[in-house]
């Protein structure tokens, strides 16, 4: 199976290695990992937005995060027009769209997002352990 990791995933497998779960772990071994450029964007937007403030645990310098990415050979998915136009086959209950977005990708990439998002978990794209 395909993951595509929700952007607090890539966080803390680049900084917070030990937030992540044993079952996670196992997660994470067994499947073909993808990252978003929509992760990379959220990173991006967040960092600008607090100064890159690092004694904040949700933010992490983007360009960081796309050297791990790159470095570490997890595959970067291409984000397409098509992608970006698609409609999200079943909605979700909020309105953020980098969420949005994310399970767009993961449906386009025949994958689940893997997440802890509370607000995402229940969503048929979603997994979480």
């Amino acid at each position: 199976m395909r993951l595509l990791l929700d952007t607090h995933f890539l966080i803390w497998m680049v900084i917070d290695p030990g937030e992540i779960g044993r079952r996670e772990k196992v997660l994470i071994s067994r499947n073909d990992l993808v990252v978003s450029p929509v992760s990379i964007w959220e990173l991006r937007n967040k960092w600008q937005k607090h100064g890159g403030n690092k004694s904040r645990r949700d933010l992490l310098d983007p360009s960081v995060a796309l050297a791990y990415v790159i470095g570490t050979g997890l595959e970067l998915a291409p984000l397409t027009g098509e992608d970006c136009a698609a409609a999200l086959d079943t909605l979700m209950p909020h309105h953020d769209p980098f969420d949005e977005m994310l399970l767009i990708h993961a449906q386009r990439l025949g994958a689940k997002l893997l997440t802890r998002d509370t607000q995402l978990v229940d969503h048929p794209l979603a997994i979480s352990a």
